[in-house]
């Protein structure tokens, strides 16, 4: 069940402060609970994968082996998924914005329709698909259907996942232990009571200056219609806010039966960085604030490596024919 009232979130979930800046004694692993010397912490390892955006977000407690044989895999995969959202919305990873290339069609090369962030903030489409662009002139919107490339959804709830983890109070690391040992194996077998692999994605109206990532915590367990994830995670990058719930810890697997229940998934007020504050100053006290958005919800529960098809709709102010 997803609850989208603003002010019910806030009830429920609180802002968890970080406290990432380094570890002045021997570095331990929170993911392999492996220390040096016996593994190496060499790599700088970003909580916020530099895919979504240039960022100095550093943890000092994930070794080399677990940043560069694991969780390198699922950021692939990352990638992948968000890679339109990139491009169309002028995402710079650690070099430039990517260009979106789709997967030809029966081999033939002259299918693939190719989309590049230009230096001057407009999108270049070559088409090699009539049917992947539709443009609705009367309401000013561009329709794109993406051919993505092979990939599997659960790597990429497992690179959100493991943001989520990184962020995770020191002390309440033990009792997600299995969420971290599903992380680090190539099975993807569900963890018990959990049926909500889902990113909640919405396309905002304003541009992000740096990408975020923020851990909220319940306040509370349950309510009549049904107990509520302790933790959910929310990013941000680019024009975009994409949420994911965590699954139960231990305590409360063995405490409760949520597979039996029905979980209430409270997204985050996203809206908020729609509005215009400066126009706020120009209303009445009780004068009400209309502002429009949508969420958009993806299963990430597969664990087949296939193609998908992703289709975005962008408003746009001119366009250019040739």
């Amino acid at each position: 069940m997803e609850k989208e009232d603003p002010e019910y979130f806030n009830k429920v979930y609180e802002l968890l402060k970080q406290n990432i800046n380094g570890n002045n004694g021997i570095k331990k692993c929170r993911f392999c609970d492996q220390s040096e010397p016996t593994v190496g912490f060499n790599t700088r390892a970003h909580i916020i994968p530099e895919l979504l955006g240039r960022n100095n977000r550093i943890t000092a407690d994930e070794c080399d082996t677990c940043n560069t044989r694991i969780f390198s895999a699922y950021e692939s995969h990352l990638a992948t998924f968000f890679r339109p959202y990139f491009t169309m919305l002028g995402v710079e990873g650690k070099k430039s914005v990517p260009v979106f290339q789709s997967r030809s069609i029966g081999g033939d090369n002259l299918t693939t329709t190719t989309i590049e962030y230009t230096n001057e903030g407009h999108r270049k489409i070559v088409i090699g698909n009539e049917n992947d662009i539709q443009i609705d002139d009367k309401n000013k919107t561009l329709i794109v259907t993406f051919r993505l490339p092979n990939h599997k959804p659960i790597f990429v709830y497992k690179a959100l996942l493991k943001i989520a983890m990184s962020l995770l109070p020191k002390n309440d690391v033990i009792e997600h232990k299995h969420i971290i040992e599903f992380l680090r194996k190539k099975e993807n077998n569900f963890i018990l009571g959990f049926q909500f692999p889902i990113v909640f994605i919405t396309v905002l109206g304003k541009k992000f200056a740096s990408p975020g990532a923020h851990l909220y915590r319940a306040k509370i367990e349950s309510e009549p219609d049904g107990y509520i994830p302790k933790y959910t995670l929310v990013i941000s990058f680019g024009n975009i806010v994409a949420q994911i719930f965590i699954p139960p810890s231990i305590s409360y697997l063995l405490q409760n039966k949520p597979k039996d229940k029905t979980a209430v998934l409270n997204l985050f007020h996203s809206f908020i960085y729609n509005i215009n504050y400066e126009k706020i100053k120009e209303l009445d006290d009780n004068e009400l604030i209309n502002v429009q958005y949508k969420f958009s919800s993806i299963n990430l529960s597969s664990s087949i490596s296939k193609p998908y098809d992703i289709k975005l709709y962008f408003k746009y102010d001119s366009l250019e024919k040739h």
